[in-house]
């Protein structure tokens, strides 16, 4: 517990004459615009401003308070408390943490249907000093409270772990919570960096020394520790019982919101995190993207059927702000439901802000069907997110939703300088979006900076004392509850768009809802758990996938791989039709165990994950139509494949089922765009009807026997080894053949240049050992050029069968590695090129 050194019930002016000095001509203390009545009451998360008198001033510590957000899931945020306010502005500490001897933080409050009960979560564990501030660290649970409103009680949710983390709640019906919890047990993937478990040759500057990320070991983990077990989102009736995992393949799934609005059907937004594979490696440099930022918003029934990403999966384009700048698509979260049906989520850089400030993006689901992502062309996109962009060129409107628009655009939620008001005053961000029962939204204010990165004690550049007149006389971080008088805010202070609800200087109040009524009317039928879990696909061979440019460039592909769907070649939709025969399938296994465990580091591989199986391929029928059976409530991805296995487009994305749900598509992200589903006219469901696959399943081709490592060892040496050294059957061969990155141990590869189209390395060879990443401009994720994920993008697969299969030629690009066209025939027989095919499709585990 952190004691507040202030009294609170001390006057917003009297308060602050002790720092009149620091607001030069205004002796109005920042934060004490009064507060107007309510319509309704309200119920929000306040936690004390960390203020300190120090001889004739305040230190204040704001910027580097933390309150849970996407770096700090579980642990790494301060206490506070939930609380509640009447219409004459009274507030009551429905839950206490801040001033009681248990170490806790109660927030993330959501009222019932009915508007009788309030339930929220309750966190506890110990409390450390980082900076200064005190957070709250290594958790002990985190249990979800049931707060009844007529009679004032609290009331625990029994059945719930002893030490599992449940947070996050809302409310699917009056006696049912969805939420986040922790209590399948398993991790999430760990990022897919380079993995050489070598060291630098005798003629490298750094000669001797281990290679790879963090010295050669690999054990780069987003999530790190004991208390970072994947969060999946659950069901349960407020009795505890009926628990159920609606998400078993989700890595990390945050902040639920149930959407009320009958058009949206009763479906559950979340945020959800996707580092697996190649996900974060967006850009078309050398380097990786911030992996930390890969967060996207979800959607889901109430039953967990049919999920489908709702914003951010493909990144985005640049997004206009009008006068504000411009920014893409970083972390989505505290999605929120307003009056029109929209849903609202601030996009912000990772846990650099507190709490998330951010600016607010609003979008209606396209077409009102959740199947439908969003715009490939930038002409189907309505407003001015894209300047007025008016081009028909697929994919480069990367499937944003076509309502896509503006409710804060103010904000600045990247690593950048905050924007000033023309009388010098800092503008802030929001965040936290709700419904009014007046039909306007209530949304938190950050008033002042409240980025903690530029107010570092580290950073001598920055005061950090006091209300420093830098920020115009406004406080460095105050978290207010406001309600959004106009669409889109372009000025916080203009009281026109903005009305203050709770301005406390004292406290941060922030993320909160009314506390009225609001039902949910949609019903979801239940399911037939008797029945197994099935995928339907109309049309295999049928794409809706475009490239971000016309123009081929080998280092591009990324982008391709990392935000259009995984195609090979999305240049050309043909090769894909001509080439696909069938859908497979591969079943994956999360992280059982955390960083640094033994397991965890043995688990090396290019998907992210502990392990992945292959589990079979259905052919597609002749009019390309396909049904198969696939595990029920198990993780797994899908690939669409040719003849003979090779990937043609993979979907990293992991899928599950609920017991008795049948999955139904167009095709290959066939129907996703706004423009193509309008084409098509009908669902998926009314496509298939009429294929052949839906009077007939043919059978799934038999699995063959894991492949392993020890079984393409001795390919490599026989097929290789005759020619060229290093590829002996030793210890470091794997190291050799799949994680060499810098393209070092074989000196007759050719390396990659970097973005500008020079040698890096040449250049500056220190920047190249300390960041590889940055010199080499390598097939991502990151394996070597020579073993490529994608099989038709291998040079090991092209040597072992003889031809460039990618779709390319050796002239398309002067980036690229060519096909050695007059490399001999090697020995290896079709079956031993099949094994090499599968093991690196299943991520070449070491």
């Amino acid at each position: 517990m952190r004691k507040l050194l202030i009294p609170v019930a001390m006057v917003c002016l009297s308060t602050f004459l002790a720092v009149a000095v620091v607001f030069a001509q205004d002796q109005t203390p920042p934060g004490c615009d009064l507060p107007q009545a309510l319509e309704n009451p309200i119920v929000f998360t306040r936690a004390p401003i960390d203020l300190r008198r120090t001889g004739g001033y305040f230190e204040n510590f704001s910027p580097l308070q933390r309150f849970s957000e996407v770096a700090s899931l579980t642990s790494g945020f301060g206490e506070s408390d939930v609380v509640t306010m009447d219409r004459t502005g009274a507030a009551k500490v429905i839950y206490n943490c801040t001033a009681s001897p248990v170490n806790c933080a109660a927030q993330e409050a959501k009222v019932s249907p009915s508007g009788k009960q309030i339930a929220f979560s309750v966190t506890t564990g110990t409390l450390l000093t980082e900076l200064g501030v005190t957070l709250l660290r290594a958790p002990i649970a985190a249990k979800i409270i049931i707060h009844d409103i007529a009679t004032g009680l609290n009331r625990e949710v029994p059945n719930q772990p002893a030490t599992g983390i449940a947070r996050s709640p809302d409310w699917i019906d009056d006696s049912t919570l969805v939420f986040s919890a922790n209590w399948q047990g398993v991790y999430p993937a760990r990022p897919t960096l380079n993995c050489h478990q070598g060291v630098y040759p005798i003629d490298h500057p750094a000669a001797g020394k281990k290679r790879g990320y963090n010295a050669g070991a690999c054990v780069s983990v987003d999530f790190p520790g004991p208390d970072k077990k994947a969060l999946h989102l659950w069901r349960m009736k407020i009795d505890g019982t009926a628990q159920k995992n609606l998400t078993p393949s989700e890595q990390n799934a945050i902040r639920p919101v149930v959407l009320h609005n009958p058009k949206n059907k009763g479906r559950i937004v979340y945020s959800s995190f996707q580092d697996q594979e190649d996900r974060c490696y967006y850009q078309g440099a050398g380097g990786g993207g911030t992996c930390l930022n890969r967060w996207w918003l979800m959607s889901i029934a109430p039953d967990g059927t049919s999920p489908t990403s709702f914003m951010g999966a493909h990144h985005s384009p640049t997004l206009t702000k009008g006068t504000w700048g411009s920014e893409e698509f970083m972390v989505l979260r505290a999605a929120g439901e307003i009056a029109t049906g929209e849903v609202c989520t601030g996009n912000y850089y990772r846990g650099n802000h507190v709490a998330g400030k951010s600016s607010v993006l609003c979008a209606s689901p396209p077409l009102g069907d959740f199947q439908v992502e969003g715009c490939s062309t930038p002409a189907c996109v309505k407003g001015n997110v894209l300047g007025g962009s008016k081009s028909t060129a697929k994919g480069q409107a990367q499937f944003i939703p076509d309502t896509l628009r503006y409710a804060v655009s103010f904000s600045v939620g990247s690593d950048n300088n905050q924007h000033m008001d023309s009388k010098g005053r800092t503008m802030g961000g929001m965040n936290y979006l709700s419904t009014m029962a007046n039909g306007h939204s209530m949304a938190t204010w950050w008033q002042g900076w409240c980025y903690n990165q530029e107010f570092s004690p580290n950073n001598a550049s920055a005061p950090f004392k006091g209300t420093i007149a830098s920020s115009g006389g406004q406080p460095l971080c105050d978290l207010q509850i406001v309600e959004l008088l106009v669409p889109e805010v372009t000025d916080p202070h203009d009281r026109t768009q903005v009305k203050l609800l709770v301005a406390n200087p004292l406290m941060h109040d922030f993320d909160a809802s009314e506390i009225v009524a609001r039902p949910v009317t949609h019903v979801q039928p239940p399911l037939d758990e008797s029945k197994g879990c099935f995928l339907e696909v109309a049309d295999l061979r049928a794409t809706d996938l475009a490239p971000l440019s016309s123009t081929f460039d080998w280092r591009m592909r990324a982008e391709n791989v990392g935000i259009q769907a995984n195609t090979v070649k999305p240049q050309d939709p043909a090769f894909h039709r001509d080439n696909v025969r069938g859908l497979s399938i591969y079943e994956v296994k999360l992280h059982s165990t955390y960083y640094p465990a033994a397991k965890w580091q043995a688990a090396v591989n290019y998907t992210g994950w502990e392990s992945v199986k292959y589990l079979g391929t259905q052919p597609m029928m002749p009019d390309g139509s396909l049904k198969m059976q696939v595990p029920c409530e198990t993780p797994f991805y899908m690939s669409a494949t040719d003849a003979a296995g090779k990937w043609i487009t993979h979907d990293p994305w992991l899928h599950s089922l609920q017991k008795g749900e049948t999955k139904t598509c167009f095709g290959c992200h066939e129907g996703h765009s706004v423009e193509r589903r309008l084409e098509l006219g009908k669902e998926p469901q009314a496509v298939f009807a009429g294929k052949q696959a839906a009077a007939t399943m043919p059978s799934l081709t038999v699995p063959p026997v894991p492949v392993t490592f020890a079984n393409v060892a001795p390919i490599l040496t026989k097929a290789c080894a005759g020619c060229h050294t290093g590829f002996e059957n030793d210890a470091l061969l794997w190291s050799r053949v799949f994680a060499d990155q810098e393209q070092l141990d074989f000196p007759w590869m050719t390396k990659m240049l970097s973005a500008n189209g020079a040698d890096a390395f040449a250049q500056n060879p220190a920047t190249c050992v300390s960041a590889p990443w940055v010199c080499y401009t390598l097939p991502r994720p990151y394996w070597t050029g020579l073993a490529g994920r994608y099989t038709r993008q291998s040079m090991l697969v092209w040597v072992l069968e003889g031809l460039r299969s990618d779709g390319y030629t050796n002239t398309d690009s002067a980036t690229d590695q060519d096909f050695p066209a007059n490399h001999p025939p090697v020995p290896v027989t079709p079956a031993e090129v099949k094994t090499v095919v599968d093991f690196i499709q299943t991520g070449g585990a070491r």
